[in-house]
């Protein structure tokens, strides 16, 4: 089956979760399939180009610029 990954997180699941609760980026992380924390933080920049505290700091400035969901999958 493989390792899992942001993208195919349901509805951007982890996304979601970033921009719209505070709970911590390891919930977040075990949540969606990933049993550590720092491997869930390294797909996530990875995949989306930024750490998960960072875009959960600067997601509506990224946001705004636009372009950010599109680029992204």
């Amino acid at each position: 089956m493989g390792r899992p990954s942001i993208i195919d997180s349901p509805a951007g699941h982890a996304l979601l979760l970033l921009l719209k609760t505070e709970i911590s980026i390891a919930e977040i992380a075990e949540r969606n399939g990933f049993e550590s924390t720092p491997y869930f933080s390294r797909r996530f920049a990875h995949k989306i180009g930024i750490s998960p505290l960072r875009f959960r700091k600067r997601s509506p400035e990224v946001l705004v610029k636009g372009n950010f969901f599109r680029g992204s999958a």
